[in-house]
């Protein structure tokens, strides 16, 4: 217990770059909270996957991308790895192949979607 307590004094510098990286981990993760948060609404359709998850995808890059909340290279490019990784697991020829017609289909059939592109 006694090597956790520097972390819980409030004016110690690992208490500040615990308080920093959490910050961190936070708004690396809201995006996809936020999309996932959409999608288990009642009103959701399955169109609404392929939106959201490109949504999360560019809000997260966005994040990365900050110059302001200073992630190393190497954050970035694990987490654009596992990204991509996914991306294809349900977009491309991962185990979930039979999923990306279905989640296109349905973002282009979406009223909302063709209401706006036959404008």
């Amino acid at each position: 217990m006694k090597d956790f307590a520097k972390y819980f004094r409030l004016t110690s510098h690992a208490t500040n770059d615990f308080k920093f990286d959490l910050s961190l981990l936070i708004k690396l993760g809201a995006p996809a909270l936020k999309a996932l948060t959409c999608l288990e609404a009642n009103e959701a359709m399955v169109g609404d996957v392929y939106i959201f998850w490109h949504a999360m995808i560019w809000a997260t890059k966005e994040v990365l991308d900050d110059p302001l909340l200073e992630f190393p290279v190497s954050v970035k490019e694990q987490v654009l790895r596992i990204l991509n990784s996914r991306h294809n697991q349900i977009f491309g020829d991962g185990n979930l192949l039979t999923s990306k017609d279905l989640y296109l289909s349905g973002a282009y059939l979406n009223p909302g979607v063709l209401q706006n592109v036959l404008q």
